[in-house]
């Protein structure tokens, strides 16, 4: 948590990466690789633009290639949102926290065990949405964020209400940084391996 303890300032991967002050930011974070459920999200992200008429949201898509972004890009142009994503490619650490401070929702469709991203996110007051095609972490839904049914409509939803309720978005905020200082601090960590080694010793 100590990492977490002085954020950039607000705005500033905005201002690194050409995106208005005005825009609300939809943020991806991890490798580009199929099973990360990224092209789930260009298409509940094409469902906003198109059908809910969101104007004011940018989908930023930042990580590494692992063998999948031609076909995302591709998914992207046939959507005729290409040109409304913002693919950073890499980015370092320093950059990974921008990001994350300017945020407005952060989004991993699909994922298994215990992404370290998420914690990531809530450390800095971060919403999280994701679906029920990754492992199931029952602190997500409906206390930080949402955990939707694997489809493009459900997930854009998801990401609508909260990108358009601050009053929702304000709570959801709070919430995770609750959660990350009492449930997933180093000292509670530790708390949880001790008893395990208890019960492993008394068994």
């Amino acid at each position: 948590l100590s990492e977490y303890a002085e954020l950039p300032p607000k705005g500033a991967f905005k201002k690194k990466f050409n995106i208005p002050e005005d825009k609300k930011i939809i943020l991806y974070l991890g490798r580009i690789h199929k099973t990360k459920g990224v092209d789930l999200l260009v298409k509940a992200y094409a469902y906003l633009k198109n059908e809910t008429n969101v104007k004011d949201v940018v989908l930023v898509i930042a990580g590494p290639d692992d063998g999948y972004l031609n076909e995302v890009k591709a998914l992207a142009r046939s959507l005729g949102v290409y040109n409304l994503i913002v693919f950073t490619g890499f980015i370092s650490s320093e950059d990974k926290l921008k990001a994350l401070v300017d945020a407005d929702v952060f989004v991993t469709p699909s994922f298994y065990g215990f992404p370290m991203t998420f914690l990531e996110a809530c450390s800095v007051g971060t919403p999280i949405v994701t679906t029920s095609l990754g492992d199931t972490l029952e602190w997500i839904d409906g206390k930080v964020g949402y955990v939707t049914q694997p489809t493009h409509h459900d997930l854009a939803k998801a990401i609508y209400r909260i990108i358009s309720d601050d009053k929702l978005r304000r709570k959801f905020s709070r919430n995770c940084i609750k959660v990350v200082r009492s449930d997933f601090s180093l000292e509670k960590v530790v708390e949880r391996l001790e008893k395990v080694y208890e019960e492993v010793v008394e068994g």
